[in-house]
């Protein structure tokens, strides 16, 4: 009897163990869900159309995984449709813009958008920020005419915005009033595949990356005012250029999606941050050793 005793006793205690290991693993993956929450460029309020396949459109914070968008490859000029494979919700957005385009309608036509989304600008023949956009500068649209912007006004506000993620071809159109304009989606990358170009070291690259990691352990890392800047080689190889410290930050905090912008387009423009090209960029990424953190104060 007593042996019967002992194994129920056993059992309950292999019973609390799996309990607290499923807990664990549940905390876990609501983290994870939560860092990827804050993964993004931000974007765009309630209420802003997004254009689908058919024509039809649909307000953003109703779109759903597996809604089909009309898209555009800028730089080949082919429209297409792709499914959405990631919606995006950030709570606190502050910094935004209110671009005023021409539009097809014979009036002015309004648009809201966070300060970091990206618009294809079709006469610089790249992607551009919100917050960087110009007076005078043209704006791709749907039907593959190009329609000005005539004002920027930025403004703060805290508002909850959406974005999304596509497959394959990373952009969609939203509508200002009645004129669909071409934007990026939110690019995101698994930090364990991009490559490094430099090393960070010293005790002062430690602390910072410290408090990266923390605030990525709690879910409190704004990746949408924290990008990693990328660039893309032909072979499809993505190299950091500039967030280093984000990169370190996040490997060790086993975050497994990060905000990225690729600056590919302002690299072939002249250069980057001190690189060239992508030879430069190649380069100095085949010299990267490992970086050499003070681990005790990790």
């Amino acid at each position: 009897m007593k042996g019967y005793f002992e194994a129920g006793k056993a059992v309950d205690r292999a019973r609390g163990v799996l309990a607290k290991a499923q807990d664990k693993l549940a905390a876990a993956r609501k983290k994870a869900a939560q860092l990827r929450l804050k993964t993004g460029c931000h974007s765009f309020l309630p209420g802003t159309l997004v254009l689908l396949e058919d024509g039809t459109t649909k307000p953003i914070e109703e779109v759903e995984l597996g809604d089909k968008l009309k898209v555009t490859d800028p730089e080949t000029g082919e429209t297409t449709v792709r499914e959405v494979a990631g919606t995006i919700v950030t709570e606190d957005d502050k910094h935004f813009v209110d671009l005023t385009i021409e539009g097809g309608t014979g009036r002015p036509e309004a648009l809201i958008s966070t300060t970091t989304h990206p618009f294809w600008v079709e006469s610089e023949n790249r992607w551009i920020e919100a917050g960087d956009l110009k007076p005078g500068m043209e704006l791709r649209t749907a039907d593959g005419d190009v329609t000005p912007v005539k004002f920027v006004r930025p403004f703060d506000k805290r508002q909850r915005t959406h974005d999304l993620t596509l497959t394959d071809i990373h952009t969609y159109y939203v509508l200002a009033e009645a004129t669909p304009v071409l934007v990026h989606n939110c690019d995101t990358a698994d930090p364990h595949s991009l490559k490094p170009t430099h090393e960070i070291e010293g005790n002062a690259s430690t602390k910072k990356v410290k408090a990266y990691h923390d605030d990525m352990r709690r879910g409190d890392f704004d990746w949408g005012q924290s990008l990693i800047s990328v660039v893309t080689h032909e072979d499809g190889t993505q190299y950091v250029v500039d967030g280093h410290h984000r990169l370190a930050a996040a490997r060790m905090a086993n975050v497994n999606v990060v905000g990225i912008r690729d600056v590919t387009a302002q690299l072939n423009d002249g250069g980057f941050l001190g690189y060239k090209n992508m030879d430069d960029v190649v380069e100095s990424a085949s010299t990267f050793l490992g970086n050499r953190l003070n681990r005790r104060k990790l």
